[in-house]
């Protein structure tokens, strides 16, 4: 019986292919197995990498743009656009945005202070002498700093999540993961013991954590997906709005199938729904700028929901 495939994050990945495509791109043509060898993975592992290579390149990512990668069961050999090997030249505006996104993305939790990025925020000081001039201001949240630390040493928790449907908090055996910024939040990927499934956790509805002591082997545990995000089941039902210029913020704060523009104000999106209660509160926060198109038994969750929330004063 083989062995299960070994997990890898996506920061793993990407930074080994950091460092694999200069080493590729100076010797143009190399043995596959040699290659693998070089970077500790297997065929398997690196030609999944170097399929991953072939969607990098630069705006409007045309075949022109794109890092042209080939590989058999034999060899690799690379073909890197002009656009990669002309010095990169710098407005001063771009100088500064290149240096505040760096700056954060080092304050991140999990950034485990890069040195390759520290070293490339050092050389970007020296060429544009801005070092005085920005101050980047980061938020410190002891608690990301805490998840940050369990997920590098792959740590048992137990954790008590505070629900918005059911209005109660739940305690949770977990192994964390991942953490990651969408919009306004962060988040938690984590095996969740109970079920052995991945899930995902808003940080700051977690209302107590403890570390039990205990280290889980990540290999015994459920892969995440590459990337981080809401990755949607079976059980999430699909449920059409139509909305008015005033709720478009829906599309923008929550994940969406797809969105289309109906005219020149109404903006039709499809999003994935696991609860009725969670629907109903976004339906009153949107008011009549709202309508459920699909499916029918929502066409008034909204209206009932208000009306139950002003039962409540009554």
């Amino acid at each position: 019986m083989s062995a299960a495939p070994r997990q890898r994050r996506a920061a793993e990945r990407v930074q080994g292919l950091l460092i694999m495509l200069p080493w590729l791109a100076e010797r143009q043509r190399v043995s596959i197995h040699e290659m693998a060898k070089t970077f500790q993975l297997s065929v398997e592992e690196l030609s999944q990498d170097l399929t991953l290579a072939g969607l990098c390149g630069t705006p409007p990512y045309s075949p022109l743009e794109l890092i042209e990668i080939f590989f058999d069961e034999n060899e690799v050999w690379v073909e890197i656009p002009n656009v990669f090997n002309k010095p990169l030249r710098l407005s001063v505006a771009e100088a500064f945005a290149l240096r505040a996104v760096a700056d954060t993305a080092l304050a991140l939790p999990g950034a485990a202070n890069s040195a390759a990025l520290g070293s490339a925020i050092r050389k970007l000081n020296e060429l544009t002498a801005i070092d005085d001039a920005l101050v980047i201001e980061n938020p410190h949240d002891p608690l990301l700093a805490e998840l940050a630390h369990f997920c590098d040493i792959n740590a048992r928790v137990s954790l008590d999540y505070f629900s918005p449907t059911t209005n109660k908090s739940t305690s949770r055996s977990v192994v964390p993961r991942r953490v990651w910024l969408s919009g306004e939040h962060w988040y938690l990927d984590a095996i969740d013991l109970g079920i052995n499934e991945p899930r995902v956790f808003r940080v700051d509805r977690i209302t107590a954590l403890a570390n039990t002591g205990e280290v889980v082997n990540a290999e015994t545990l459920p892969a995440l997906a590459d990337e981080p995000g809401f990755h949607w089941d079976a059980q999430a039902e699909r449920v059409t709005l139509h909305l008015q210029p005033s709720a478009h913020w829906v599309a923008e704060r929550y994940p969406v199938y797809s969105q289309r523009k109906i005219g020149d104000e109404v903006l039709e999106v499809v999003l994935p729904v696991t609860s009725a209660p969670w629907l109903g509160r976004l339906l009153v926060r949107a008011g009549n700028a709202a309508v459920v198109v699909g499916p029918e038994k929502y066409a008034t969750l909204g209206a009932n929901t208000a009306a139950n929330i002003l039962s409540r004063y009554n």
